[in-house]
């Protein structure tokens, strides 16, 4: 998903059903600078979020950089093991459980 502030890409999250159980995962979350003060990062991950609950997913995974935990938390998200080393940076593996879409069994 791509977001627009007007005319102007903000920011864009990236999310795929990861098996055919549910698991769904969530990656490449990316806000410019700009937009990270206008909180655009919050809506995109809830769109990922509710985009995979509506589309049968159960729940949900997505490494994280280990200085955007808390962000991920307060939108309730977990921590699931410990950091791991990607690309040169540390990344907390994370998990949430999503709701089914309205009117599904």
């Amino acid at each position: 998903m791509l977001s627009l502030w007007g005319p102007v890409a903000g920011g864009a999250v990236r999310l795929y059903p990861f098996d055919d159980e549910g698991l769904w995962k969530g990656d490449r979350l990316a806000v410019l600078d700009p937009f990270r003060r206008r909180r655009l990062g919050a809506p995109l991950v809830r769109f990922a979020v509710n985009t995979a609950g509506e589309r049968g997913g159960h729940r949900m995974l997505a490494h994280v950089q280990v200085p955007n935990v808390p962000f991920f938390e307060r939108l309730g998200w977990h921590t699931v093991g410990e950091p791991e080393e990607f690309v040169g940076h540390l990344h907390q593996l994370m998990a949430i459980e999503l709701r089914p879409a309205r009117g599904r069994d």
